[in-house]
């Protein structure tokens, strides 16, 4: 699940790029676990209330990319 300020362009079925930033991890650490490369959106959720629009993705991971 990714949560980040409103946005609208994102669909189900779209396959996104993800680059985990993790501190503390080195890139070796970082590809043993499926935190990182293309993901494919199952579920978008937008909120909007006053004061605060936020967007929710869920996703299902699919490979490393490489």
């Amino acid at each position: 699940t990714i949560t980040m300020y409103g946005v609208t362009n994102y669909k189900p079925g779209m396959l996104i790029y993800i680059h985990p930033s993790i501190n503390g991890t080195t890139a070796k650490k970082e590809d043993r676990l499926p935190i990182g490369g293309y993901f494919v959106i199952t579920k978008v959720n937008s909120v909007i209330e006053p004061g605060s629009f936020f967007t929710t993705l869920k996703c299902t991971w699919q490979t490393f990319g490489y």
